[in-house]
């Protein structure tokens, strides 16, 4: 038996305890959404946050557009100066 079908059973439960009117439930139910989403929010910030402090050089920008253009096929030309 694994732990979380147990959790969404619980959940569903106090779903519907909650939908029928028991205050209580809808309180717990209310509460532990709030939580799922402040654990997001968190979670996207955090995301956010990583990608900020990562920047992007040339050279990154470089091997990106030489694997595009390999990708394609296309060939570079030298150029003529």
């Amino acid at each position: 038996m694994s732990t979380l079908p147990t959790i969404q059973a619980l959940m569903r439960q106090q779903g519907r305890l909650a939908a029928k009117g028991n205050v209580p439930a809808q309180r717990a139910f209310i509460d532990r959404v709030h939580a799922i989403e402040q654990d997001e929010v968190q979670a996207a910030t955090k995301a956010a946050e990583t990608t900020q402090n990562s920047p992007v050089t040339d050279q990154d920008r470089a091997q990106a557009l030489a694997a595009l253009l390999a990708k394609t096929g296309y060939k570079l030309k030298p150029s003529s100066s």
